[in-house]
C-alpha cells in the first residue's frame, strides 16, 4: 500500500470486482475491472466519508443494521460490552430493553 491508499496488485488476466472499505468511510465496489496480461490497469475509486445514520444500532454508519450490531446491542444491555451512543439513543445511562428493541426493529427494517 502507498501512503495515499494506493495498492499495486499482481493478478492473472481476467475480470475482477474490487471492494474497498475503511473505518469512517462508506464501502465501495468497482465491478468489471478487466486485467490483461502485461498491461497496467488503473482502477481508481474515492471513498466518501460516512455520515451518521439515523438508524438505532447502526454503529458502523453503513446505513444498515447487521445481526452483529444487534448482538452488540444485546451485550450492551447485559453489561457485557461498553455502551455506545449509536444504541443508547436516549442518552440515559445504560442501554434499555426498549433501545435494544429499536435496534432489532432497524435490523428488520421496521
Amino acid at each position: 500500500m502507498v501512503v495515499n491508499g494506493s495498492f499495486i496488485i499482481m493478478a492473472p488476466a481476467g475480470s475482477y470486482t474490487i471492494n474497498a472499505t475503511a473505518t469512517g468511510y462508506q464501502a465501495k465496489s468497482l465491478s468489471g475491472v478487466s486485467v490483461t496480461s502485461g498491461k497496467v490497469v488503473d482502477a481508481s475509486m474515492t471513498l466518501t466519508v460516512a455520515t451518521a445514520s439515523n438508524k438505532p444500532g447502526d454503529c458502523d454508519n453503513s446505513g444498515t443494521v447487521t445481526i452483529t450490531e444487534v448482538q452488540s446491542a444485546i451485550n450492551m444491555f447485559l453489561g457485557l460490552k461498553p455502551v455506545e451512543s449509536c444504541v443508547n439513543v436516549d442518552g440515559v445511562s445504560g442501554v434499555s430493553i426498549a433501545e435494544v428493541q429499536k435496534v432489532i426493529n432497524s435490523f428488520l427494517g421496521l
